[in-house]
């Protein structure tokens, strides 16, 4: 499972290939659906275009719901029509009609901003997965060791994780208890090979 289209392909060693379902948020949803409108030929384009076509078959899953959003179902069914018909890709696009934020929230217990695209997926995961391991969920600057740490591991992007929009701190926080309970494994340091 991942999130947001982030790229593959250049990162395998770090993230791994396998892919089957993408969970995405409205942000990136204007995103491919402005890039698909542009000509095929642009370089953005094709670089989303290449970015979806790694993905092999997955299903694509904006859940934050449609029922009152026409426009995202709008762009939603778009983006489908032009991955399937014009790029000749095999990708299944999914939304959900009503939003899950407010069932999320209340499972977690939080009373102010709006859940991260991260904690949606892992949320989600729950209902598929038996095993769960979180890597990119650490919602600080800097390591316990004081190194740097990019927002995301393919861009450096300035980021304030204490914000009015989500609350990553206390997500990180849940996230930390439910490992001390084992229903899930954090990692915020290197990965061990094996």
């Amino acid at each position: 499972m991942r999130s947001n289209i982030a790229p593959i392909k250049n990162f395998t060693s770090d993230v791994g290939i396998k892919t089957n379902f993408t969970i995405i948020n409205l942000e990136t949803v204007r995103k491919i659906y402005n890039l698909l409108a542009r000509e095929k030929s642009d370089p953005e384009t094709t670089a989303i275009i290449e970015k979806i076509r790694f993905l092999n078959d997955s299903i694509i899953w904006y859940p934050k719901g449609v029922r009152f959003r026409f426009y995202a179902r709008m762009r939603l069914q778009t983006v489908a029509r032009k991955l399937k018909d014009e790029y000749k890709l095999a990708i299944r696009v999914g939304y959900s009609w009503r939003t899950l934020a407010a069932i999320i929230k209340w499972f977690w217990s939080l009373t102010e901003y709006y859940t991260t695209t991260g904690l949606n997926l892992y949320t989600i995961a729950t209902t598929f997965c038996d095993e769960i391991t979180l890597y990119g969920f650490y919602p600080f600057h800097s390591d316990s060791q004081g190194r740097d740490i990019q927002y995301h591991y393919y861009e450096d992007i300035p980021y304030k994780y204490e914000n009015n929009v989500h609350d990553f701190p206390a997500e990180f926080d849940h996230l930390q208890k439910l490992e001390k309970i084992g229903a899930l494994k954090l990692v915020t340091g290197k990965c061990n090979n094996k």
